[in-house]
Formats: C-alpha cells, structure tokens, sequence
C-alpha cells in the first residue's frame, strides 16, 4: 500500500509541474510589458501611436510688383542764354518796381498802361468780376465789382504791396513769369508779355 501511495503522489507532482510548465510559457506569451512606477507600482505602457509625417507648407507664390504711376510730363523748357535772362531780369525787376510806386499810389490810370489788351478784356467781363466778387474779404465787406477799376482798387491792389523779383521762368521768348520766394515757396507774382518793346501783364 505504501508504495502504491507513493507512486500516485508522484503521478500527481508530475501533474502539477506540466501544468505550471504550460501556465508559465502561456503567461509570458500574453502578459503586457510593465514598467516600476513610483513607490514600487507597475504601470504598463502602451506601444506610442506613429505620427504622420508632417508636409512642409507650399511655398508662397511670389507677389506681383506693385503698379508704377507714370511720369508726369516735364515742363517745355526754352532755352535762353544767361545773356537775354539778365537782360530781361534788369528789365521786368523795372517794371516791379514801377508797379510797386503805382499800387502805393492807387494810380488806375497809370496801372491800365501796363496792361495787354486780353487782360483788359477778361477782367471787363460782368462774368468774371461777378466771379472774383465771391472772394471771402469781399462778400463780408458786401463789395460788388463791377468794373475793371473796382477790381484794380478791391482785388489787385491789396494783394500787389511790395513786391519783388527774385527769379523768373520764361515760357516763350517774350512771356515769362516773375517770381518772388517766400520761406522756400515760389510765388508768381505776374504774367508779363512783351509788346512793343515794353513788358506788361498780361493774363493766364
């Protein structure tokens, strides 16, 4: 009997041991992979996901250059020698300077003999002095021109005190304008024209 029982408790031990042999191989196949957290936990890790690769943006197209405005078209310059222009120079500072005594003295007279004819024309027109009567300093004054001598004691003469000339620009070889600087800004003073060898103011 004794040796009966020891061979089944022999059959069983080997039993036992294949089973975990089996249980042992099983587990290893199937169990995760773990890794030692803090204070000794297990916390398994999970394979990381594959990011996409990540396509660069297109390049921008290049802008197209702005618009260039166009040229404007430079003046026509007359060419004159240096003597014709202080020649002239002498001549229209003269005419200023005679001008200048004539607004001082409020001479109409005297003013209507340095005037082309077109000037006169223009600023007789009932038109244009109607027109020039709608300057700010004369509506609040209620000054109505009506005559080329109203414009010359209401308009021309207030704004024609002292004047002189510093430089000029010639648009044909009798008409130049005579201009006087002021802070770096040019002014032009009158339209002169040259008939019968005299300079008088003409219109634009």
């Amino acid at each position: 009997m004794a040796t009966i029982h020891t061979i089944m408790r022999k059959q069983i031990w080997a039993i036992v041991a294949v089973a975990a042999l089996f249980f042992s191989l099983g587990s290893c196949a199937t169990a995760p992979v773990v890794d030692s957290g803090p204070q000794g936990t297990t916390v398994e890790t999970a394979p990381a996901p594959e990011t996409p690769p990540v396509e660069a943006p297109p390049a921008p197209e290049p802008a197209e250059p702005e618009p260039q405005p166009e040229p404007e078209p430079e003046p026509t310059v007359i060419e004159i020698s240096e003597e014709l222009y202080d020649r002239t120079f002498d001549e229209v500072e003269a005419v200023i300077s005679e001008l200048n005594a004539i607004v001082r003295n409020k001479d109409f007279q005297s003013w209507t003999s340095y005037l082309t004819e077109r000037y006169v024309t223009y600023y007789s027109n009932p038109a244009v002095l109607e027109q020039q009567s709608k300057r700010p300093i004369l509506e609040q004054n209620n000054v109505q021109l009506l005559t080329l001598n109203d414009y010359f004691e209401h308009v021309f003469v207030p704004s024609r005190a002292n004047l002189r000339l510093d430089d000029m620009v010639f648009l044909e070889s009798d008409t130049v304008e005579a201009i006087m600087i002021i802070q770096d800004q040019r002014y032009v003073l009158y339209l002169l024209k040259q008939v019968d060898d005299r300079w008088k103011i003409d219109t634009f």
